[in-house]
Parts: C-alpha cells; sequence; structure tokens
C-alpha cells in the first residue's frame, strides 16, 4: 500500500486523523488562523501557542495527565491522581489540544481547546469502557474512573442546574470522559473550549458509516448522539465553574480535503 501520510500508520491514511494532521500543518499563523476558527467567537489562538499535533512533524495525541507544555505541570499532577487510583494507566487521548485564550480583551484568560475528531457517524461509538483487566491495579483504576466521571456528572448538574446529564464510565463512554475531563480541567482553574469537530465531505469512508454534509447535519448528529449523556441547552453557552474559569462545548464542522501534506515552516 502506497502511503500518502507516510509519518502516520496504514490505518491512519483517511478520515479524521490525516485531516487532524493536516489541519495543524502548515506555518504558524496559518495553524492559529485555523484553530481560532474552532474558538471564536468565545476566545482565539496565537501563533506564539503551543499545539499537538503539530502538522507531521509531531504526530503524537497528547494524554493531558502526562507532563506537556499546554497546561500547567501542577494541573497535570492532579488529572493523574484524579484519574488513576493506581499510575501506569492511560487517559483519553486528544484528537487535537491547543493553548488558547478565552474571553475578550482585558477579561480574557489562558485556556486549553480541547478536540475531539469525527469524519462518520460511526465513529460517534456509545460502548461502554472496556472491562478491567485482571491485575489489582487495572481494577482499582477501572473502579477510580468510574469515581471520576461520577463527580464530573454531579458537578455539572449543579453547574447547570440540570439534572440531564448523565455521564458514564458504563455507557457513552467517549463522550462522557470527554465531558468529564473539560469539567476537571475548568474546575482546576484553566478555560476550557471543547470542540467536536465534524470534517464535511469525507466520502473515502461512506464504507464505515454515514458522512457528513454540512454543518446543521454535523450538528443535528452529535446533539443526537450525546442525547440522554448532555444536556441539549449546553452547547454554545459558556459556563461558569466554581473555579470562576469557563467551560464552552461545541459542534463545529470543517471541509478539510485529502491533500498531500507539507512540513510548517
Amino acid at each position: 500500500m502506497l502511503k500518502r501520510f507516510p509519518e502516520l500508520g496504514r490505518n491512519e491514511q483517511r478520515g479524521s486523523k490525516p485531516r487532524c494532521h493536516l489541519l495543524t500543518d502548515g506555518t504558524r499563523a496559518e495553524v492559529a488562523g485555523r484553530l481560532t476558527g474552532l474558538v471564536k467567537p468565545f476566545g482565539s489562538v496565537s501563533k506564539g501557542y503551543v499545539w499537538r499535533p503539530r502538522g507531521f512533524e509531531r504526530t503524537d495525541e497528547l494524554q493531558l495527565h502526562i507532563q506537556n507544555r499546554v497546561i500547567p505541570l501542577k494541573v497535570s499532577r492532579e488529572l493523574q491522581r484524579w484519574w488513576f487510583a493506581v499510575r501506569g494507566g492511560a487517559s483519553p487521548n486528544w484528537d487535537i489540544v491547543s493553548q488558547c485564550s478565552v474571553g475578550k480583551g482585558t477579561d480574557s484568560k489562558d485556556g486549553v481547546l480541547l478536540v475531539e475528531a469525527k469524519a462518520h457517524s460511526a465513529e460517534l461509538n456509545s460502548d461502554a469502557k472496556s472491562p478491567a483487566g485482571a491485575s489489582d491495579g487495572s481494577q482499582r483504576n477501572h473502579k477510580r474512573i468510574g469515581d471520576a466521571i461520577d463527580e464530573a456528572n454531579v458537578g455539572l448538574q449543579r453547574l447547570t442546574g440540570n439534572a440531564g446529564w448523565s455521564l458514564s464510565r458504563d455507557h457513552c463512554y467517549q463522550i462522557s470522559n470527554r465531558f468529564a475531563w473539560a469539567w476537571k480541567i475548568a474546575e482546576l482553574g484553566v478555560p476550557v473550549v471543547l470542540v467536536y469537530l465534524g470534517f464535511l465531505d469525507a466520502s473515502e469512508m461512506s464504507d464505515k458509516g454515514d458522512t457528513f454534509a454540512d454543518p446543521e447535519g454535523w450538528g443535528r448528529c452529535v446533539k443526537a448522539h450525546a442525547k440522554g449523556q448532555v444536556p441539549e441547552d449546553v452547547w454554545e453557552q459558556p459556563l461558569q465553574t466554581s473555579s470562576g474559569v469557563s467551560l464552552i462545548a461545541r459542534a463545529v464542522a470543517v471541509r478539510q480535503a485529502l491533500r498531500a501534506a507539507r512540513m510548517p515552516a
């Protein structure tokens, strides 16, 4: 098989994966402009900020409990304590993560953009978290993750005054852990813009599921998927957390052609 994107694996040559790398490929000003498009009107991304992946030069996906340059070290350490009973497990991999500014003018604060990207409907799965392994550490981490998501669910109910939250380790685990992590990071004092990103016209993925033709269709799809776990009225609405910073959830769609890649300038 001839790889269009030699830096990526054999099964990463189509769909949302290469599009995320293409979205972050180019000059720093170009990439900052694209990422700002995911954040605005709630904030912006500067060309001096840190993001991952970085085109095809840095293709790793961040796990935020591990030390990184996107969020403060003390926040990463607290996320590790919150999510794990025993060190060594894996936390959610984010398709794109970037520093960002949330708010306007003198009221803006340093925050983080978290992106979960999809190119077809089957990627919006409702699976539970995989069962715990046989080891004592795996069992303890499995329980801790369930407790962490339950804590986030209660916190979001209190925050919004809406009992419609139903985040769970055992149902719709992916969207549950994304919202749980966004909530916890904001509670730790870092503003969060959580973006569910739909790539439009990914026709090469039609053998896997329905693809997305327009922004409105993507918005309806992701909100229908989230229904029962995430109240529909929280999308696009800044939520003020107990730490005094914002948590904003968005459904955004972009067209990103599978063009040949180039290294950033």
